[in-house]
């Protein structure tokens, strides 16, 4: 795994729980005081050991840590960056969505290095898309989850999200789409502000 992902599952802790919290954890995998690089590769299972020590010392299910990661890449001010490149896909969320097949280029684009899932977007209906996921990291549907939530809030579209069952070796979130203009949604212009 890309030190990256590792710096954002820090960056997440320290934010929402505080420096005492990551200390914690690592501790708890004996690795007190590492620090990460964000562009040296880790074993994935120091990763995932992250995430379980933290799902236990807060009491969640690894499922809902995963989505809380989600939703902080795109609703914290800290990762105004990542949520930049998300919303270069559209105008609405349904654009977004749409556009989803075309993140890992995006991602590319930005940091090449990062090899994440490839993601496959299959329009139903005006109203249903399902999002199939390759299950090349353990959990990543789950970020998905969390990240198409706070995405959805940031457009100011109202959605309904369910995970379905495995089927051809992908993961599948259904977006179902209530209301495209629930609510004003976020400011957003295509130049970064200085």
């Amino acid at each position: 795994m890309l030190g990256v992902v590792n710096k954002a599952i820090e960056a997440f802790v320290c934010q929402r729980y505080g420096d005492k919290l990551w200390a914690d954890l690592l501790i708890d995998l004996s690795l007190p005081g590492y620090e990460f690089e964000a562009m040296l590769t880790y074993e994935d299972g120091i990763t995932y050991d992250l995430i379980d020590r933290l799902a236990k010392r807060q009491s969640k299910m690894h499922q809902d840590v995963l989505e809380d990661i989600g939703g902080y890449l795109v609703a914290e001010d800290s990762q105004a960056s990542i949520r930049r490149l998300l919303r270069f896909g559209g105008a609405t969320f349904e654009d977004f969505l749409l556009s989803l097949d075309d993140l890992n280029d995006r991602v590319a684009l930005a940091l090449d290095i990062l090899e994440m899932p490839m993601i496959r977007v299959l329009p139903l209906s005006a109203e249903k898309i399902h999002v199939r996921v390759a299950p090349k990291w353990h959990g990543f549907s789950d970020v998905l989850v969390g990240l198409l939530r706070a995405l959805a809030d940031d457009y100011g579209a109202l959605v309904f999200m369910d995970r379905l069952a495995d089927t051809d070796q992908t993961e599948c979130i259904e977006v179902i789409l209530i209301d495209h203009h629930h609510s004003a949604g976020t400011s957003f212009d295509l130049a970064a502000s200085s």
